[in-house]
């Protein structure tokens, strides 16, 4: 049986006590009520709070609103929601200081697909300062070919609903014929990271004889080479990488065994390093603190990206 509720929502704040990104994970899409299941909540929570935990990245606030002059900043975004695959816009989005904002929510996702997510797509108008304040966020260039960087103000991700899940968080496999949920978390918030969208990840890709490569710097060091791609937005498929020293296959390659589990390796750590994300060295786990404040809430990625299961 499924849950219906008409107004759920959890603000979930990740805060590390020496890395700067929170993210806040809202619910007020998920009609279906697939997160009414605490053991769901519990791995999106902790697959997400495992990466935000590594980024260092002081993002500027975004702000809306009158100015001095008699006229508005505007900052308007833009995403799909996660429960019904419709567009949703949204105007004078706000975006608190160091923080990605991450609407949630699960659908009957067609084929094979486990996830799909990306960065939310945005329009803004306003005063010169405020313009390059929202678009960079304190971050280096952010579009076009001289992208070096990437400062979303979140994104949206959606999950399978009708999938045979393990919420399991451990690193062990789940049981035969289930999808682990928490390595699909990671997958699917990389690209809301930028993987497959971001500028900066897009001007690394080389075409050589009809094959992609990626040259970020750090990705080619932790690889030992160029490295190999599925397509624009994923690792080749079976590219494998290490988890403190254990190999295993890399995260944002474009499928998940059924029955495996992948954790965020170091080759997609470096990936982000070279989108332009600050990354820090592994954390010891107790430095991890996850704040969750239920709120009441009343009820067009900029480009998204899925994963699909592999028997």
């Amino acid at each position: 049986m499924v849950l219906r509720l008409a107004t759920f929502a959890f603000f979930l704040t990740v805060q590390v006590s020496f890395a700067e990104v929170i993210v806040q994970i809202d619910y007020s899409y998920d009609s279906s009520g697939f997160f009414t299941n605490s053991a769901a909540r519990h791995a999106l929570e902790t697959g997400i709070a495992h990466i935000a935990s590594r980024l260092n990245d002081d993002l500027t606030a975004i702000t809306p609103g009158p100015t001095p002059f008699g006229f508005s900043n505007h900052y308007n975004v833009a995403f799909t929601n996660p429960s019904t695959g419709t567009a949703v816009n949204i105007q004078d989005f706000a975006v608190p200081d160091k923080t990605l904002i991450v609407y949630v929510g699960a659908r009957d996702l067609p084929g094979e697909t486990l996830g799909i997510g990306g960065a939310g797509g945005w329009s803004l108008s306003g005063l010169p300062d405020f313009v390059e304040s929202a678009r960079l966020r304190g971050q280096g260039e952010t579009q076009g070919a001289v992208a070096i960087d990437f400062a979303p103000w979140g994104g949206a991700i959606t999950f399978d609903s009708l999938a045979d899940w393990s919420f399991d968080t451990s690193l062990a496999d789940p049981g035969s014929g289930f999808n682990s949920f928490i390595s699909v978390v990671e997958h699917e918030f990389g690209h809301l990271l930028g993987y497959g969208g971001a500028d900066s990840w897009k001007n690394k890709i080389d075409n050589v004889n009809g094959n992609l490569f990626f040259h970020g710097s750090a990705s080619v060091a932790e690889f030992g080479g160029l490295v190999p791609l599925f397509n624009q937005s994923h690792w080749g498929d079976g590219i494998m990488s290490n988890v403190n020293g254990i190999v295993q296959e890399a995260v944002l390659d474009p499928t998940l065994t059924v029955g495996k589990r992948k954790e965020f390796s170091a080759l997609d750590f470096a990936g982000l390093s070279d989108i332009g994300w600050e990354v820090l060295a592994v954390p010891e786990p107790s430095s991890i603190v996850l704040l969750i404040v239920p709120i009441a809430f009343s009820a067009f990625m900029a480009r998204k990206s899925v994963i699909n299961s592999r028997a």
